[in-house]
């Protein structure tokens, strides 16, 4: 059986190891590929982005060489599918084949601006309470020093390539299907943000929408990977 690649880029402050436990579920044919994004992780010491063009180049400078020969999909996850989208139309541009299907999750289309006020320069007290309204970080890391002080450099600098990103691709549409995916108790998702995603394909946009909040990936991990696999397995790659 021919294999497929599935790309995973992460939500903002998140490294590759947010999808460790996706390949105990997913299936054989099916390659798990995570980005390590520049300043966490594997390359805590390398600089973090300074914006979105940034991010672009070096997630693309990492991709590319993997889906050359390859057929593949992308998964994202809120920052995630931003960098996503981004990375999709710098691929065409540079000539490479589309992906066989894309997974945008837990945001809005990077076309429809929500107005928010910025917290990449916000007080701490502040930022703390966004990241804990979000969801998905225990209340004992938002308290402990050590934590604030490794993490909430990055998630200030991913705040920062998202809060001053300015979408141009909003009239170029994908020539493929798009699956979008959604917590129910996301209060940021309603379902009119969530039905914009059709406006960025010719193709079929499908919409699932799963127990849970903004980070429903983690809380369902297992039936997440397994929407996955009935997607791409319905694909005779």
């Amino acid at each position: 059986m021919r294999k497929i690649k599935l790309i995973c880029i992460p939500y903002a402050g998140g490294s590759m190891q947010v999808y460790r436990n996706w390949d105990k579920y997913l299936n054989n044919s099916i390659q798990l590929n995570s980005v390590e994004l520049s300043g966490r992780g594997r390359r805590f010491s390398e600089p973090k982005y300074e914006n979105m063009e940034e991010a672009i180049n070096d997630v693309y400078n990492t991709v590319s060489p993997l889906i050359r020969d390859s057929d593949y999909a992308v998964f994202g996850h809120s920052m995630g599918s931003v960098i996503v989208y981004e990375l999709i139309h710098r691929l065409k541009k540079e000539g490479l084949h589309n992906p066989e299907h894309v997974f945008f999750s837990g945001l809005h289309p990077p076309f429809e601006k929500k107005k928010k006020p910025n917290f990449h320069d916000a007080p701490l007290e502040v930022l703390i309470d966004e990241i804990r309204n979000l969801g998905g970080t225990p209340e004992e890391l938002l308290k402990n020093d050590d934590f604030i002080e490794t993490f909430i450099p990055i998630i200030r600098a991913d705040y920062k390539i998202l809060e001053t990103y300015d979408c141009v691709h909003k009239n170029t549409k994908f020539e493929f299907d798009i699956s979008v995916l959604s917590g129910k108790q996301d209060n940021d998702l309603n379902d009119n943000y969530l039905e914009a995603w059709k406006n960025c394909t010719l193709g079929k946009c499908s919409i699932y929408k799963f127990d849970g909040g903004h980070f429903f990936i983690n809380e369902k991990a297992e039936d997440t990977v397994k929407l996955i696999n009935k997607v791409l397995l319905s694909y005779d790659f």
